[in-house]
């Protein structure tokens, strides 16, 4: 048995991911965690959910969708705060959603490119019996 090693010891959320990972390997008779379909395994069939990642720009060009499960949907303290800060009628769902967009070039090929910004879009496709956000927040210095 591998056991938990340092690969996930580094905070509350990758140790939780490390026994998740570790259980689905002893569940499924699989080291792989993508789209994992055995019945008994208890990490993917309560924890796992399965996103879509695309870029979508203005001129409506799109990147080749990137679908992959993962455990653990991780965001940013300080921009939920920020965005709730401007939008307080805004509800955690849409909170999160938003912390995932992130605008980069036209995603069309080279020569029809328009110039215009895309838009990370994330999308939800299986959601899961437990969802687990994890928290990314700031680094603090502690005076000594």
């Amino acid at each position: 048995s591998s056991g938990i090693n340092a690969e996930y010891g580094e905070d509350a959320a990758e140790c939780f991911e490390g026994i998740l990972h570790n259980l689905h390997v002893s569940l499924s008779d699989s080291s792989s965690d993508s789209l994992c379909i055995a019945e008994k395994c208890i990490s993917h069939r309560l924890f796992s959910m399965t996103l879509v990642e695309q870029d979508q720009c203005v001129c409506s060009a799109s990147s080749e969708p990137l679908t992959f499960d993962q455990y653990i949907f991780y965001t940013s303290v300080s921009c939920l705060t920020d965005r709730h800060t401007s939008d307080r009628s805004l509800t955690f769902a849409t909170l999160l959603q938003q912390t995932t967009s992130s605008i980069k070039p036209c995603p069309a090929s080279e020569g029809k490119k328009c110039g215009g910004p895309a838009k990370l879009e994330v999308s939800l496709l299986e959601k899961p019996d437990v969802f687990c956000v994890g928290l990314a927040w700031p680094n603090c210095q502690v005076d000594s």
